[in-house]
């Protein structure tokens, strides 16, 4: 079966995990990657999924996933270690946890004045421009 998540989707794991609703879409996504990883399910990309990616404006959710959520903690927190030490790793951890980003609240008001068949053309321009 062929599956498309849209930017939301990639990007519901990093929004404010207290709500219910945003901690069950954030299962249901983590759930559809690791069907999509095991070959169950085929995942479908576009060029706008592309250009709305590209205006994410932190760099490393830019990512999209391409490593499992365990390794990615494992990861950070041993550069978070290597780079900060462990008192003040976790201090980073908790300044964090106090700020959360709502992804899709900023997605909503991205582009408040753009048509639909604008953001498409800003999204056909940006899909065929070399990558950096």
């Amino acid at each position: 079966m062929r599956i498309y998540l849209d930017n939301c989707v990639f990007n519901r794991p990093f929004d404010d995990q207290g709500h219910l609703r945003v901690r069950l879409e954030t299962e249901a996504k983590l759930y559809m990657q690791t069907r999509i990883r095991q070959g169950d399910l085929q995942l479908v990309w576009s060029y706008i999924l592309e250009f709305e990616n590209a205006q994410n404006p932190f760099p490393a959710r830019k990512q999209m996933n391409t490593i499992t959520d365990t390794e990615l903690q494992l990861r950070g927190i041993e550069a978070l270690i290597a780079a900060l030490g462990v008192v003040h790793a976790e201090r980073f951890v908790s300044l964090i946890l106090r700020e959360p980003f709502d992804y899709t609240q900023w997605q909503r008001d991205l582009w408040p004045d753009k048509s639909l068949e604008e953001i498409s053309g800003l999204a056909m321009d940006n899909w065929n421009q070399p990558s950096e």
